[in-house]
């Protein structure tokens, strides 16, 4: 087709509705904190090539029959063949309590606000004199030096992930409190923050709210927990490790050594798995898509 371009026998416009390009996947690094915004947008006109013509517009409607697009200000566009790429439209008003109940990225802005929410955990933690802190996560260098190091803090590592490549109650009801009462034996409102990191996400319903329970009974009052939640069902080849790189940055990598393809995220509202917040600061709860 290059050549038949070349020699003016065939035209290809974009219509684009801004004229600028912005590159969503890299929100998730905004909220990562490696990353900013006015790095993730480049003007359309930059990407294309400069034998295809740019029309930036809103399209109104699409005539098949006398082959037209016209846009929202009147200019008719004729075509010989018509590719729509609609792209896709984030509608997030359309999950229950997910304005009042959820972080997401799928904007600049939102990205930066989810980001913030561990800011608000670390900066609580900091002004704590040496805050009791449980990681549900596993024994990660540097999440250990910076909460000891950094921010003086007590910490409890309680690997709940290491049951989660053996699930623990899903054959018999006592195994989920058994494994609870060796991994979570802090004392009620002995806790300063806890670290849950996605660890909802791997559980059934029941199992959720039983550890919900548990390690809200531990937080002292105007205790800060940190939970991520996935915004829809999907399988994964195994868990996610949370890596905090330093006060500005977090990083995540799959688990190694998991089984491949055994673990089903599940999508919970957290309202209704952790009932009342009544022990716990109001931080906004964050449901996030990877």
């Amino acid at each position: 087709m290059r050549k038949r371009i070349d020699r003016g026998e065939v035209g290809i416009t974009v219509v684009d509705a801004t004229g600028q390009h912005t590159y969503q996947p890299g929100f998730m690094y905004i909220a990562m904190g490696g990353e900013r915004a006015a790095n993730l947008q480049r003007p359309e006109r930059s990407l294309l090539d400069k034998r295809v013509k740019l029309v930036v517009g809103e399209i109104a409607g699409v005539d098949e029959a006398a082959r037209t697009v016209t846009l929202k200000d009147g200019l008719p566009l004729a075509y010989d063949q018509l590719v729509l790429a609609t792209g896709s439209r984030i509608v997030p008003e359309a999950i229950e309590h997910f304005d009042t109940e959820a972080h997401h990225f799928y904007t600049a802005e939102a990205a930066a606000t989810l980001r913030a929410a561990l800011d608000k955990f670390l900066q609580a933690m900091a002004e704590s004199p040496a805050p009791a802190v449980v990681d549900l996560g596993p024994v990660i260098g540097s999440n250990v030096d910076f909460l000891g190091a950094h921010l003086g803090c007590k910490l409890y590592l309680e690997d709940l992930y290491a049951d989660l490549d053996h699930p623990f109650a899903r054959a018999d009801g006592g195994g989920l409190e058994a494994m609870l009462s060796v991994k979570l034996r802090q004392a009620r409102g002995s806790v300063d923050g806890i670290l849950a990191w996605d660890v909802f996400d791997y559980l059934s319903r029941g199992e959720a709210e039983a550890v919900a329970a548990r390690l809200t009974s531990m937080l002292r009052p105007g205790g800060l927990m940190l939970a991520l939640f996935t915004t829809e069902p999907r399988h994964e080849a195994a868990p996610r490790r949370y890596v905090i790189v330093d006060a500005d940055h977090l990083r995540h990598r799959p688990a190694p050594g998991a089984r491949p393809g055994s673990h089903r995220l599940i999508c919970w509202r957290p309202g209704p798995i952790f009932g009342s917040w009544s022990r716990c600061r109001a931080l906004r709860r964050s449901r996030c898509r990877w």
